[in-house]
């Protein structure tokens, strides 16, 4: 004879039905090794990241200061004298060079100087040994033999401070090549120029070498110039047109 069985269950009545047990949900507090989680808190607020009140600017200004900061400066030139010291560095990352000079007796002072500029008078001091006074400004007073070039610079980030790097070539002298850094305050222009301000007080380092001692120098950087130029190029992807791929 059928047993009778139970309408809500369709199991015959008096066998006792064993329900499935459910499956133990995973802690997202617990981790895959067993250990407690350091972190309960939601996927979105984990993943959160504190962006500086300035924006997008603000953090552009601090990861250049930064890297700023990391950077080890390479000396690419330098030189020496009786009263002086001159220090080149390699800032060609952003097209400048680095100048800083002092005096033995402590007073320094730094510029940067754009690198395109400063390529042709190290190019004639390396190459001829001598700068071609009908090539630059021509200082009058002296007459027409002196060649003279300055490369203008500056800073607007504690007010506008400009900076001039001046190279000299003086046959009558003993010393006839001369570096000279000044600094002062300056005057921004409508195109961006920062320009020395007339009668602000500037700080100025000046040393003199021989020619040889220029050529020399001069062509140290220029051989940084081209490691750097090449090594830029390894770097560089080639661009690949799409008809051309197979």
């Amino acid at each position: 004879m059928q047993q009778p069985t139970d309408r809500s269950t369709g199991y015959p009545q008096g066998i006792q039905h064993q329900r499935r047990q459910r499956a133990p949900q995973h802690d997202p507090a617990h981790s895959r090794r067993g250990g407690q989680g350091v972190d309960s808190a939601p996927q979105s607020q984990r993943h959160t990241v504190e962006r500086p009140s300035g924006g997008r600017e603000a953090a552009n200004r601090e990861q250049t200061q930064e890297k700023k900061a990391k950077r080890k400066l390479t000396v690419i030139g330098d030189a020496y004298a009786r009263t002086a010291w001159l220090f080149m560095y390699d800032v060609l990352d952003i097209g400048k060079v680095y100048f800083r000079m002092g005096y033995h007796d402590g007073d320094d002072v730094a510029a940067y100087a754009d690198a395109h500029k400063l390529r042709v008078p190290l190019r004639d001091l390396f190459q001829h040994g001598y700068m071609n006074p009908k090539l630059y400004d021509v200082a009058c007073k002296q007459g027409d033999t002196v060649a003279k070039i300055d490369i203008y610079g500056g800073s607007t980030k504690e007010g506008v401070t400009s900076t001039i790097v001046t190279i000299t070539d003086d046959p009558g002298r003993r010393m006839p090549v001369s570096i000279t850094v000044s600094s002062g305050p300056g005057i921004l222009g409508e195109d961006g120029d920062i320009r020395p301000k007339r009668g602000g007080d500037r700080k100025r380092v000046s040393i003199s070498m021989s020619r040889q001692e220029a050529r020399t120098m001069a062509g140290r950087v220029l051989g940084h110039y081209a490691f750097w130029e090449v090594r830029k190029r390894q770097y560089v992807k080639p661009k690949i047109k799409k008809d051309d791929a197979s």
